[in-house]
Order: C-alpha cells, then structure tokens, then sequence
C-alpha cells in the first residue's frame, strides 16, 4: 500500500479520528473521577481534544507546518460546528 495519496490521507485523518476521542474521553472521565465535575470536565476534555486534532492533523495527516493562520481557521470551524450542533 502506498504511504501518500488522498486514500492514504483519509486513513490518518480516520486514525487521528480515533486517537482523538479516545483521548477526549479518558481525559473527561479522569477530570470527573478528580472530582471537576461533568460539565467543566467535559470542557476541559474538548479543549484537549481540539489541540489534538489540530496539532496532530496538521503534522500528520496533512504534513504542514502549524501556523497561527491555521489555527485560527481551525477554531472558527469548530466554533461554527458547536453553534450548529447546539441549533440542531
């Protein structure tokens, strides 16, 4: 198998995926067995999970370089996608 190519690239993206809420989760769980209860640790673990998926998308899946202009980017998409998910 190839190690470059878009189909490539959608395995990593679905592999940082994974990784990502795995990670998410066991930080909200482990927040809430400290005793910071379900709604700061569930902010807390999406906050992880955001700086995961930006950093490891950005060197792994997509083999850039991290910017403040993709950052930024990146944040406005997730802003975008919570005000939708919470309108929905």
């Amino acid at each position: 198998m190839p190690s470059s190519g878009p189909l490539w690239q959608l395995m990593k993206y679905g592999l940082v995926g994974i990784v990502n809420t795995l990670i998410t989760a066991v930080v909200i769980f482990l927040l809430m067995h400290l005793g910071l209860g379900i709604y700061l640790s569930n902010a807390m673990g999406y906050v992880v999970g955001i700086v995961f998926s930006f950093i490891a998308n950005t060197i792994f899946t997509f083999t850039q370089p991290i910017s403040i202009n993709r950052l930024i980017k990146f944040l406005c998409v997730c802003f975008i996608c919570y005000v939708a998910n919470i309108i929905v």
